[in-house]
């Protein structure tokens, strides 16, 4: 799957739908309950990280996407584990998502922070990731955060 990417990535004709649909593929991948599966989708996103500037030339959209599931993955990973209070988290996958994220920033920080929508939700995917629960900018600010 990533040697096709980075194959139509790097090809005169790149075929945007293509690119789209292989890496729209990937995303539910990433949170596999096979631990191979997932770790190696994860694997290629980064990988694509490496890369993050001849994504931006074709199609930067994809960048934020990126972002936006890595994000939803942490926070939703995290949530379910609060949810269900067992107390089990897969802690490699919510890592491997973590540093995944960290080499797309890495990579490619300016597209990220200057876009607000994007560094809102990084922010908020660390957030749960330190904390267990997202801050709430509408509460006092002398309150302590629920946990």
């Amino acid at each position: 799957c990533c040697n096709l990417l980075f194959e139509e990535l790097f090809n005169e004709n790149s075929d945007l739908g293509f690119i789209k649909n292989i890496t729209k593929n990937l995303f539910p991948l990433c949170t596999s309950a096979d631990p191979v599966i997932a770790r190696a989708s994860l694997d290629c996103l980064s990988t694509l990280a490496q890369i993050s500037d001849k994504i931006q030339q074709l199609y930067a959209p994809l960048i934020s996407l990126i972002i936006d599931i890595l994000c939803a993955n942490i926070n939703r990973l995290l949530t379910e584990q609060k949810q269900t209070k067992k107390g089990e988290v897969n802690e490699s996958l919510v890592a491997d998502h973590f540093y995944c994220l960290l080499d797309w920033l890495m990579c490619n920080s300016s597209h990220i922070m200057n876009n607000k929508n994007v560094a809102s939700k990084l922010f908020d995917a660390i957030e749960q990731g330190l904390l267990g629960q997202t801050f709430d900018a509408n509460v006092n600010a002398n309150e302590k955060p629920r946990r």
